[in-house]
């Protein structure tokens, strides 16, 4: 893998990465790969995202005012998006026109790990 695309999915060379540990097939006396993720990633602004296929940064993670639960706000890298930043009238975060979405968290993904398990619902009170 080239430095670049490291760069583009937030990584850089001799960063440690977890691949390919199973829950039910991991490393001996190791914890389950959520316990890991829950403790060491949350789901934040700032990092890089697959959303759909595209790259993107994300910029949102929240309650939201048009549905329930936690949503994440992307700025994609290209204009394949539905808005810049503002939904229904409210503005969650700032990007162009066309470059925004605003997903559920398992539709996002990040360094390969589905943002759903990055994301503790009692850290966004409602």
């Amino acid at each position: 893998v080239s430095g670049e695309v490291l760069q583009d999915i937030g990584l850089s060379i001799g960063d440690n990465v977890l691949v390919g540990v199973s829950p039910t097939r991991g490393l001996a006396n190791s914890p389950s790969t959520d316990s890991v993720y829950n403790k060491q990633i949350k789901l934040q602004p700032g990092m890089n995202a697959f959303v759909n296929g595209e790259l993107g940064t994300v910029k949102y993670v929240g309650r939201v005012d048009f549905s329930d639960g936690i949503w994440v706000g992307v700025h994609l890298k290209n204009q394949n998006g539905k808005n810049d930043g503002t939904v229904m009238g409210k503005k969650y975060f700032v990007c162009k026109p066309g470059y925004g979405i605003m997903v559920k968290p398992n539709k996002v993904t990040i360094h390969g790990i589905n943002a759903s398990k990055l994301i503790d619902e009692k850290d966004y009170p409602a």
